[in-house]
């Protein structure tokens, strides 16, 4: 099954297909400029998913930043210095208003902290089965379960987004 990963575009979330590939594959050549990598990135993502010639700057600015980020590189999107990556926050559950209502306060607790977070809803039954037995509503920080079956306080996710970041 080919993943889908979310890249903000212009402001859009988009879904794209194989992009783990895509990084591994140019990952493993060398490029004469960061210019000619986000074309390479752009090329070969345009070969698996639909990408708007006038968005192709656009595409490759934010494909490069990504593959940056998942070589543990990242950068702050105004000046290109490297930063530190927020974290990785998943709401699983099918959309029921409990997951619904867990996936507001994480984006609000977020957003308070004033956190980029790679954040995503995650609504496919499979990919939650993938993770063996858990209660739904789940929230995962960086990978880790730290709250299933109920809805966390506020000040309790708060708390967890801190931890993930210091």
């Amino acid at each position: 099954m080919v993943k889908i990963r979310q890249v903000t575009i212009e402001g859009h979330r988009i879904g794209l297909a194989g992009l783990e590939e895509v990084f591994a594959e140019v990952g493993s050549r060398d490029f004469a400029s960061q210019r000619e990598l986000a074309e390479a990135i752009v090329r070969l993502v345009a070969e698996r998913n639909y990408v708007p010639d006038a968005l192709r700057e656009a595409y490759g600015s934010a494909l490069l930043r990504e593959y940056r980020i998942e070589r543990g590189e990242s950068v702050d999107e105004d000046d290109g210095q490297a930063t530190r990556p927020g974290p990785e926050v998943r709401v699983y559950g099918r959309g029921c208003a409990n997951c619904e209502r867990l996936a507001a306060l994480a984006v609000s607790a977020l957003a308070q902290l004033g956190l980029k977070a790679d954040f995503e809803q995650v609504k496919d039954m499979n990919e939650i089965g993938a993770l063996g037995p858990i209660g739904m509503p789940a929230l995962s920080v960086n990978g880790r379960i730290v709250a299933a079956g109920r809805i966390p306080s506020r000040e309790r996710i708060l708390e967890l987004l801190k931890e993930a970041t210091e």
